[in-house]
This record gives structure tokens, C-alpha cells and sequence, in this order.
């Protein structure tokens, strides 16, 4: 199933560009067989595309919000290359040019010990910090950027996200651990 989740995210962004901006419909995509069982899976996930290996949309949720996974793949494709935070157009000359990233959420940790996002393997973990009353949210997906080379990393780029500070003891935490399809 591998390159078959960015296949069919592919397949979402060619329908999306061929048809004005149409969000495809599940009956619009060409599953195979494999694909079917995620008619039955219920996962929060995200979807990230690159071009020339620099992120230019990315989005997704932490707890699946649709009746499937497939249906979860369509609205988190369609918000990624709708995304207000990337200025970027994406046209039919593009597609070859772009990869694609899934990640599945497999698990949400919380983190209690003191000190603990430093210690998160950044290859195989990524972080959720969330203010208690939910004002500020910022996920940082495992293995994503080239900038990040140890988990002390994870603090510069939550600052940015969070656009303040971030204070370990300010927020709740959590590791996030999912798994990565890409087709590069």
C-alpha cells in the first residue's frame, strides 16, 4: 500500500486541477483492491507536497474527522492545496513536479517528564503542543524538515509556529508518532 496512498492523493490533486477546483468524490477515484480496506479504516492524517524538496502546502488533522480514511485523504488534500498560509498556484505543468507525503496517525503520547520534547527522536517522532485552553495548537510532523537534526530543534520552530515563545511548562505535549508514505 505504500506509493498506493500517494497514488490516490495524486489522483485527488489531477481531478481537483482537471476540474476547476472540483473536490473529487470517492466514486471519481480509481481504487484497487488494497485501497478499498481504508473505506473501512478511520485515521487522522496529513498531507504534504513538496516541489524541488521545499514544503509548499501541508495540512491534516490529528483525529480523523470523516466516515474513512479515503474521505480523509480527499478533505485534507483538497485544504492542503487550498491553504492560505502557502502562497503558491498549483497548474497541470506542476504535477510531475511535485511529491507527496502521507502521514497516518498511529499514536498521541502525552509527555510528563520534564525536558521530554528535547528527547523525542525527530526521525521517528514528531510533537504536539497545545495551550491548555486550546488558544494555540502548533504539530510538528516527524522526520519533516531539513532543520530539524535533534529534537532541541523542535523548540525554534514550535516558537514560530505558536508565534510566541514556547515554554515547555506552558503547554500540554505531546509525542506524535505516525506512518510515512511518500513516493520519493
Amino acid at each position: 500500500m505504500d506509493n498506493n496512498i500517494t497514488k490516490l492523493v495524486r489522483q485527488i490533486i489531477e481531478f481537483y486541477i482537471n476540474n476547476k477546483q472540483k473536490s473529487p468524490s470517492i466514486d471519481d477515484l480509481i481504487l484497487t483492491d488494497e485501497d478499498k480496506k481504508l473505506l473501512e479504516e478511520k485515521t487522522g492524517l496529513f498531507v504534504t507536497l513538496y516541489k524541488s524538496w521545499e514544503i509548499i502546502w501541508s495540512n491534516g488533522s490529528v483525529k480523523e474527522s470523516e466516515k474513512n480514511t479515503i474521505l480523509e485523504l480527499i478533505v485534507n488534500t483538497i485544504w492542503a492545496l487550498e491553504d492560505k498560509r502557502f502562497d503558491n498556484k498549483l497548474n497541470k505543468d506542476d504535477l510531475e513536479k511535485i511529491k507527496i507525503r502521507v502521514d497516518l496517525i498511529e499514536a498521541k503520547n502525552q509527555l510528563k517528564w520534564k525536558d521530554s520534547i528535547t528527547k523525542i527522536n525527530y526521525t521517528k517522532s514528531g510533537v504536539i503542543a497545545i495551550k491548555p485552553d486550546y488558544s494555540k495548537i502548533a504539530l510538528i510532523l516527524p522526520n519533516i524538515s531539513k532543520n530539524i537534526n535533534s529534537g532541541k530543534d523542535f523548540i525554534p520552530l514550535l516558537s514560530k509556529k505558536l508565534n510566541e515563545k514556547y515554554k515547555e511548562k506552558d503547554y500540554v505535549n505531546y509525542e506524535l508518532i505516525t506512518k510515512c508514505f511518500t513516493d520519493f
